[in-house]
Formats: structure tokens, C-alpha cells, sequence
């Protein structure tokens, strides 16, 4: 029996000793990793950190974006950022002047940056006048320019019929709209910027920030804004009803407002339709033809093509679509419709989740 334990002790000796051996061993390799971890992130930080210092830092490399939502006195225009020139850009937008190759010592306005991307308004320009632009960044080396881009300002009220009287409408925002009378209607020749409700309260998800766009378009609304009780039109003024819009529409047919002077089917567009801003196109008495001169925007409503909005806007120059308050089916709801290679305006249902412009129109008509 004491052979036996001591026997047994050996082994646990043995044993115990073995465990040390492994404990101290795998010691001596997790030192050891540290020890080459260290080593290692040390050489990559120091070639990492020579690297650097023996990079150069040159002004930025950009390019300017073309220029849209051009008016009498404001147009839009930005650039993309192709190389940041190994530093910090410190301030980037565009600058604009009446001679070629503008500096930011003649007009600029900085931006914020999306991303590589960044776009500002340019507002108070001269009528009709022709004007260069370009982006620019500002780095630790200098100013990077952009490529310059031209561009010329429509002329003055050029999107409205001057041989026709205009009365004027103020929103709750202060924003003064002209307005127009077509038979016995009385409409706004200009789209819907508001930003609050009749009762001052704010549209919360009002579309079309973009303030260059909102100068000229207006803003985009979405069905549950334009059904609003709250009313997004000036007193005395409302969204037209399906109703109200046809009867603009037969109005304009019967007296001879399509292009053709006919009296018969829809060819109403080019009446409607505002003289600048819509693309062109060579379809035959449609609104981006500028055929039958004497018909565009005849009516003095002074449609533009402010497209509409998705995930994002698009469709400008192309289209045209205004909400009606009526209901088409529970996803969509009635909007009139223009396309630049339309003769005709159509009523038309449109998703109840894209942004449309809104004309109002005055309470007193159809009565």
C-alpha cells in the first residue's frame, strides 16, 4: 500500500510538471506573438508614416457640373471632387462672373459637401446676360478650379405671356404669386412654394429643398399634404378638384386654344405651356416644338416642366404634373399631366407617393 501511493505521488508529479511545462510554454508563445504583433504594426506604422511625409500635396482636382434650373436671375450648378490632393479641403463651392475664367476673387459661394459632391444656387443675375462658372476647393496647397461652364439667363418674365394682364396672391410664407383668369377661373400662373398651412403650421415633409429649384419650379407636395384640411393655398384659394380642371380644359378647347385653332379634341398643351424650360422636341404642335408660336402659352397659364419627385427629382424639362384634391383609387390619386412631345393635357392618375407641383386656384370660380 505505501508502494503504491508513492507510486502514485510520482505520477502526479509527473503530471503536474508536464502541465507546467505547457503552461509556461504556451507563456512563451503568446509573448512571443505579442512581441512579432508589435514589431510588425511598428514597421507598418513607420513605412506608413514615411510614406506619408514623402507624399506631395497638390491642389485639389475637380470638375463643375452642368448648370440647371437656369431663370431671369438664378440658376444651379456644383462639382465633384476627383482628388482631395493629399489634404484637408477646407471650403469648396462655385464662383461666377460675366468674364471668362471667375475666381473667387470676383463672385463665389461655398457649399456643403455630400460625399465628393456639392451644388449651390446662384441668385441675383442680370436678365438675358451670358455668364461663366466654375467649382472650386481649397486645400492645404492652394485653390483647385473646376472646368468652366457657360450659360446664359432667361429674359426677363420670358416664362409668362406679357401681352396678357397678371393679378397678383400672397401665401402665409409672404411668397407673392401672379395669377391668371381663363374663362371664368381664376388660377396661380406660378407653381405653389409654401412652407406652412393656411393656419401657419408647418408641411412637415414638404419636398424640393433646393432653393434654386424652388425659385423657379416651386416646391413638390405629396397627396396627404395637398388633401390636407389645414389647406396648403392662400385664403380664398384651393387645390382644384378634378372638376376644376376640366373645366379648364373644355374651356380651352372650345375657344379655340388648341394649337391648330381647332375646336374639337384635347390639343391644349402648347396654350398652357410656358415659352422657356421645357425641352424641345420636333412633334408637331407640341410643347416643345416652337411651332405655332403664336399658341404657347397662350392662355397665360405658364406651365413649366417641373418633373416630379421619387427618391429623387426628375423628369425636369420633360414633365409636367399638378395634383388634383380628387381621389382616384386608395394608391393613387387624379393629376394633370404634360410631357414635352404632348399636344394634349391630360387628367391622369399618378401614385399618391410621388411630389407634384400644385396650382391653386380661386375659390369664387364655377360659381
Amino acid at each position: 500500500m505505501i508502494i503504491s501511493h508513492q507510486g502514485m505521488g510520482e505520477v502526479q508529479v509527473r503530471i503536474l510538471f508536464s502541465e507546467f511545462n505547457n503552461v509556461t510554454m504556451r507563456k512563451k508563445n503568446i509573448s512571443w506573438i505579442i512581441v512579432l504583433l508589435f514589431i510588425g504594426i511598428s514597421l507598418l506604422c513607420t513605412n506608413g508614416c514615411k510614406k506619408e511625409e514623402g507624399k506631395a500635396i497638390v491642389s485639389p482636382v475637380l470638375f463643375t457640373s452642368p448648370v440647371k434650373y437656369i431663370s431671369d436671375t438664378s440658376a444651379c450648378c456644383g462639382g465633384v471632387i476627383e482628388s482631395a490632393g493629399g489634404s484637408y479641403i477646407s471650403e469648396q463651392g462655385i464662383c461666377w462672373g460675366t468674364e471668362p475664367a471667375p475666381t473667387t476673387a470676383t463672385n463665389c459661394i461655398s457649399a456643403e459637401m455630400d460625399d465628393s459632391t456639392f451644388i449651390s444656387c446662384i441668385s441675383g443675375l442680370k436678365s438675358n446676360t451670358l455668364y461663366y462658372v466654375r467649382a472650386y476647393a481649397i486645400n492645404g496647397a492652394g485653390i483647385g478650379y473646376g472646368d468652366e461652364v457657360s450659360f446664359k439667363t432667361l429674359s426677363e418674365n420670358s416664362e409668362f405671356n406679357e401681352t396678357l394682364t397678371y393679378g397678383t396672391v400672397s401665401d402665409v410664407d409672404g411668397n407673392e404669386y401672379r395669377t391668371i383668369t381663363i374663362g371664368l377661373q381664376t388660377w396661380m400662373a406660378e407653381n405653389l412654394r409654401a412652407t406652412h398651412y393656411r393656419n401657419g403650421d408647418r408641411i412637415e415633409s414638404s419636398s424640393a429643398d433646393d432653393q434654386c429649384y424652388v425659385a423657379k419650379y416651386g416646391r413638390l407636395y405629396w397627396w396627404n399634404e395637398v388633401t390636407d384640411s389645414r389647406n396648403i393655398c392662400p385664403e380664398g384659394w384651393h387645390v382644384p378638384t378634378f372638376s376644376d380642371w376640366t373645366v379648364l380644359e373644355n374651356y380651352l378647347i372650345a375657344n379655340g386654344y388648341n394649337y391648330d385653332s381647332s375646336t374639337s379634341d384635347n390639343k391644349i398643351a402648347k396654350s398652357l405651356a410656358s415659352a422657356s424650360g421645357w425641352n424641345a422636341d420636333a412633334t408637331t404642335g407640341a410643347v416643345g416644338n416652337t411651332d405655332y408660336s403664336a399658341k404657347q402659352n397662350s392662355s397665360g397659364f405658364s406651365a413649366l416642366a417641373g418633373g416630379l419627385l421619387d427618391s429623387q427629382i426628375s423628369r425636369v424639362g420633360e414633365w409636367g404634373c399638378w395634383w388634383t384634391s380628387s381621389e382616384l383609387s386608395e394608391p393613387n390619386g387624379w393629376a394633370l399631366f404634360m410631357d414635352n412631345n404632348f399636344v394634349n393635357a391630360n387628367l391622369s392618375g399618378m401614385g399618391k407617393t410621388y411630389g407634384l407641383s400644385v396650382r391653386c386656384v380661386k375659390d369664387s370660380t364655377n360659381k
